[in-house]
Protein backbone atom coordinates (compact mmCIF):
# COMPACT_ATOMS: atom_id res chain seq x y z
CA UNK A 1 0.00 0.00 0.00
CA UNK A 2 1.49 3.38 -0.97
CA UNK A 3 1.88 6.28 1.46
CA UNK A 4 -0.63 8.47 -0.36
CA UNK A 5 -3.39 5.97 0.35
CA UNK A 6 -2.53 5.95 4.06
CA UNK A 7 -3.27 9.66 4.41
CA UNK A 8 -6.85 10.83 4.51
CA UNK A 9 -6.85 13.92 2.29
CA UNK A 10 -10.57 14.68 2.42
CA UNK A 11 -11.52 18.10 3.74
CA UNK A 12 -13.91 17.93 6.68
CA UNK A 13 -17.20 19.77 6.41
CA UNK A 14 -17.40 23.11 8.26
CA UNK A 15 -18.08 22.59 11.96
CA UNK A 16 -17.02 18.96 11.78
CA UNK A 17 -16.22 17.31 15.05
CA UNK A 18 -14.47 14.08 15.97
CA UNK A 19 -14.18 11.86 19.01
CA UNK A 20 -10.92 11.64 20.96
CA UNK A 21 -10.74 9.64 24.20
CA UNK A 22 -14.54 9.48 24.23
CA UNK A 23 -14.80 13.29 24.07
CA UNK A 24 -16.12 15.33 21.14
CA UNK A 25 -13.43 17.69 19.83
CA UNK A 26 -13.70 20.62 17.45
CA UNK A 27 -11.64 19.96 14.30
CA UNK A 28 -12.49 22.85 11.96
CA UNK A 29 -11.34 26.44 12.48
CA UNK A 30 -11.39 29.60 10.33
CA UNK A 31 -8.14 28.94 8.41
CA UNK A 32 -7.10 25.42 9.45
CA UNK A 33 -8.59 22.01 10.15
CA UNK A 34 -7.36 18.79 11.74
CA UNK A 35 -7.59 15.34 10.15
CA UNK A 36 -6.89 12.11 12.07
CA UNK A 37 -3.64 10.42 11.10
CA UNK A 38 -4.36 6.95 9.77
CA UNK A 39 -1.99 3.98 9.66
CA UNK A 40 -3.24 0.97 7.73
CA UNK A 41 -6.83 2.00 8.41
CA UNK A 42 -6.43 2.63 12.15
CA UNK A 43 -6.23 6.02 13.85
CA UNK A 44 -2.90 6.72 15.56
CA UNK A 45 -4.22 9.37 17.97
CA UNK A 46 -2.18 12.02 16.13
CA UNK A 47 -3.69 14.61 13.80
CA UNK A 48 -2.57 16.39 10.64
CA UNK A 49 -3.10 20.16 10.65
CA UNK A 50 -4.09 21.35 7.16
CA UNK A 51 -4.94 24.69 5.63
CA UNK A 52 -8.50 25.35 4.49
CA UNK A 53 -7.23 26.49 1.07
CA UNK A 54 -7.99 24.29 -1.92
CA UNK A 55 -4.59 22.61 -1.66
CA UNK A 56 -5.14 21.49 1.99
CA UNK A 57 -1.43 21.85 2.67
CA UNK A 58 -0.17 19.99 5.75
CA UNK A 59 1.37 22.63 8.03
CA UNK A 60 2.13 20.33 10.95
CA UNK A 61 1.01 17.51 13.20
CA UNK A 62 -0.77 17.56 16.54
CA UNK A 63 0.74 14.77 18.63
CA UNK A 64 -1.29 13.10 21.36
CA UNK A 65 1.88 12.68 23.39
CA UNK A 66 4.89 14.87 22.57
CA UNK A 67 8.38 14.69 24.00
CA UNK A 68 7.15 15.65 27.46
CA UNK A 69 4.19 13.26 27.55
CA UNK A 70 1.64 16.00 26.81
CA UNK A 71 -0.14 16.97 23.59
CA UNK A 72 2.21 18.94 21.33
CA UNK A 73 2.33 20.54 17.89
CA UNK A 74 5.16 19.76 15.47
CA UNK A 75 5.17 22.30 12.59
CA UNK A 76 6.27 21.40 9.08
CA UNK A 77 9.49 23.04 7.90
CA UNK A 78 9.47 26.69 6.85
CA UNK A 79 6.01 27.52 8.17
CA UNK A 80 4.89 30.62 10.01
CA UNK A 81 1.72 31.11 12.02
CA UNK A 82 -0.37 34.16 12.87
CA UNK A 83 -1.44 34.73 16.47
CA UNK A 84 -4.98 33.60 15.59
CA UNK A 85 -3.72 30.38 14.04
CA UNK A 86 -1.55 29.71 17.11
CA UNK A 87 -4.62 30.19 19.34
CA UNK A 88 -6.59 27.71 17.21
CA UNK A 89 -3.76 25.17 17.47
CA UNK A 90 -3.56 25.70 21.24
CA UNK A 91 -7.35 25.27 21.53
CA UNK A 92 -7.17 22.00 19.65
CA UNK A 93 -4.27 20.71 21.79
CA UNK A 94 -6.17 21.63 24.97
CA UNK A 95 -8.97 19.32 23.83
CA UNK A 96 -6.54 16.38 23.57
CA UNK A 97 -5.47 16.55 27.25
Amino acid sequence: MDAARLLDRRRPAPGRQAVSKGEIVKTHYKHIHFVPEMYFGDETGNWYCRTNSEQHVVIGRALKSGDFGKPAFRPSGHTEFSAGCQRDIADFLDQLK
